[in-house]
């Protein structure tokens, strides 16, 4: 049974976060006080497990593997009951310069929680007279956690490379392009791309951008049998010498000239995978094993996948899933083939997790598959999974996931904090989702109000380097080396 009810939180030198009644904690004079909620839980009403507190000037995200939890002297409760309390603190490296109001957003998604717990009338009545921010938190708040010097060196390299890509010239940006590459002759792999609906028009341009950037493979993802197919088809293609004619072939005379300006002479090596996503495990049957086999079977093929379990959307039922994960990696292992894999577990939202990691984890395990011929793809995951798999020693798949602040924080903190070591990173942009943020993507790209394509990873890769604090030049060899090695010659 929870109870929740508004409050006063007394304290002093540090700001209050989010909290939590476990973890160590120290004794502390608090003296300031600051309006918040409190959820009780179990049968001791005393012991307060959550609060929130308005106003502390914190960045919630950078906390969560930062965080100090310090006792509260005194929380005085609606009912004026004196009750004992733990909070989250803020470390003076991680204090914002000034105080930022809560996202309007933010603030909404509190106030109908409240409504929906009932919590006192008074409480919210509060809650209207907080001031909010319209919109996202910009650089100001997420630059939290670095030193002054480090924000500013960011600060300067961002508006460095935005100004150096202000121009754009030619329908294709490809002087843009060239610029927002990574320094270097290693090149990208861009180890998941989902071209297979683009017109021969869009393919052609995505491909000569991505070239131009820096990209010297992409790996064409086949989610089914027939996608699969069409993947094997646009590599035959979209290759060598005749790719590069068809290419010119299906773009303008501007384009053409741009292209010829710019030095331009091939386009990325295009490879494939064979599989079928659980999303389709419904669509398979007698014949679907065969047909991936002769798929496996082509000179262009360097995977079996994209397979594996979803169980957030359910497309297909979990029996159905498990059936034909386990018959794609039995056909892997039999192959000497890689394994280019889906996980995803329920989202909290929808209930209690499935247990999608475990169940894979097992099917892996049963069939003794190498280690290092299994890639977690798109990874979103949390720590604790995230450390199953690198202890496993499998590869993980970073997208533009990496290079959202916001959504992939927790990613980004595990980036930070050496939970994922480069050498078990490949990267990819798995367009035309993960479309990174705008921050990492100048506007002369063209790319910021478009699909995501394989030309934006650069900003996958500037995006890891940034959390990894390395050089993207050292992202860029380690991964592409990685690439090579995993998707190698059969």
């Amino acid at each position: 049974m929870r109870r929740w009810a508004p409050a006063e939180f007394h304290h002093g030198e540090h700001a209050v976060s989010r909290a939590s009644g476990y973890g160590p904690a120290r004794s502390s004079r608090w003296q300031k006080k600051e309006p918040g909620v409190v959820e009780f839980a179990g049968a001791d009403a005393s012991q307060n497990v959550w609060h929130f507190g308005f106003g502390a000037n914190i960045n919630p995200w950078k906390l969560r593997t930062k965080r100090k939890i310090e006792p509260l002297d005194q929380v005085t409760a609606y009912d004026g009951r004196q009750i004992v309390a733990k909070a989250f603190v803020t470390p003076p490296n991680f204090k914002l310069v000034q105080s930022l109001p809560p996202p309007e957003r933010y603030l909404n998604l509190i106030k109908d929680g409240c409504e929906t717990m009932g919590i006192d009338p008074s409480y919210r009545a509060w809650l209207e007279s907080v001031q909010t921010e319209k919109g996202q938190r910009g650089g100001h708040y997420w630059s939290v956690g670095q030193s002054k010097q480090q924000s500013e060196n960011s600060e300067i390299a961002a508006a460095n490379m935005h100004k150096r890509i202000s121009r754009s010239e030619g329908p294709l940006r490809l002087a843009a392009l060239m610029e927002f590459a990574i320094p270097g002759d290693n090149g990208l792999v861009d180890i998941g791309a989902n071209l297979g609906k683009c017109s021969s028009e869009d393919l052609a341009s995505q491909l000569v951008r991505a070239a131009a950037a820096g990209v010297t493979k992409v790996i064409l993802t086949g989610c089914n049998v027939k996608g699969s197919v069409k993947a094997k088809h646009l590599t035959e293609l979209w290759s060598g010498g005749p790719g590069w004619e068809k290419t010119l072939q299906h773009l303008g005379a501007a384009a053409r000239k741009e292209i010829h300006e710019m030095q331009l002479t091939s386009l990325p090596q295009l490879l494939f995978t064979a599989g079928v996503h659980p999303h389709d495990s419904k669509t398979c049957d007698e014949n679907t094993m065969q047909e991936l086999r002769e798929l496996a079977a082509s000179p262009g093929c360097v995977s079996i996948g994209e397979c594996g379990l979803d169980y957030d959307r359910m497309h297909s039922p979990r029996r159905l899933q498990l059936e034909w994960c386990r018959k794609q990696v039995e056909l892997a292992v039999e192959l000497g083939m890689p394994l280019f894999l889906h996980e995803r577990d329920r989202d909290p939202s929808k209930g209690q997790k499935m247990g999608s990691s475990e169940n894979l984890r097992d099917i892996l395990a049963e069939n003794k598959v190498d280690p290092k011929k299994v890639c977690i793809h798109c990874f979103t995951g949390n720590r604790e999974e995230l450390s199953h798999y690198i202890s496993q020693g499998y590869f993980i798949g970073l997208t533009g996931f990496a290079a959202m602040k916001r959504r992939g924080a927790h990613i980004r903190e595990m980036l930070e904090s050496g939970d994922l070591p480069l050498e078990q990173l490949m990267i990819e942009t798995d367009c035309p989702f993960m479309m990174p943020d705008k921050e990492f993507l100048p506007d002369a790209l063209g790319i910021a109000h478009r699909k995501n394509e394989p030309c934006s990873m650069p900003a996958v890769c500037r995006a890891i380097a940034e959390c990894m604090k390395v050089p993207p030049e050292q992202v860029a060899k380690v991964t592409t080396s990685n690439a090579n090695e995993f998707f190698g010659p059969k």
